[in-house]
């Protein structure tokens, strides 16, 4: 269960702009999306103020290996080039509602208050020794609270 919490978050940093930007309307070298890659778990995590060294690649890469199969990430290049890879958004939308759609996490988190799925991450900081999220009488509670929001997946229908 826990990974469907982990993939939750994961899933909802695809849709942030600034994962977009990253790519933006251009190709990028392989190496650079090696790099945006690596840093896709710590960025999801980190908006909740927890900390990740290489935790959670494996599900990074399950996602990117299905955004590159059903043409979300589109891959040219050869011998003489190198390897270079295209966000195609609306794509990469469409897949992520649909993992987003069959995800048990998601689904539950739908239905129950924000506190739930801070409960959720509290509880796999805890399981996997990870830094935890910021107490209550935090000054950046308000802050939080904002982005737990944000977390909660968005009405699919309008994607």
């Amino acid at each position: 269960m826990k990974e469907s919490y982990v993939k939750h978050v994961i899933l909802h940093h695809f849709y942030d702009g600034n994962f977009n930007a990253q790519f933006g309307d251009k190709w990028i070298p392989s190496d650079e999306l090696s790099t945006i890659r690596s840093q896709i778990a710590q960025k999801a995590f980190a908006v909740y103020g927890i900390k990740l060294d290489t935790q959670y690649q494996d599900i990074v890469d399950e996602i990117f290996a299905l955004l590159h199969k059903d043409k979300g990430i589109h891959h040219r290049g050869d011998d003489y080039t190198g390897s270079w890879y295209h966000l195609n958004n609306s794509k990469k939308n469409e897949i992520v509602k649909q993992l987003l759609s069959e995800n048990p996490a998601s689904k539950t988190i739908n239905i129950l208050p924000e506190a739930a799925f801070e409960n959720a991450l509290r509880q796999i900081a805890k399981e996997d020794n990870l830094n935890p999220l910021h107490d209550n009488d935090s000054e950046d509670t308000d802050e939080n609270a904002d982005l737990a929001d944000s977390m909660v997946t968005p009405d699919l229908t309008d994607l």
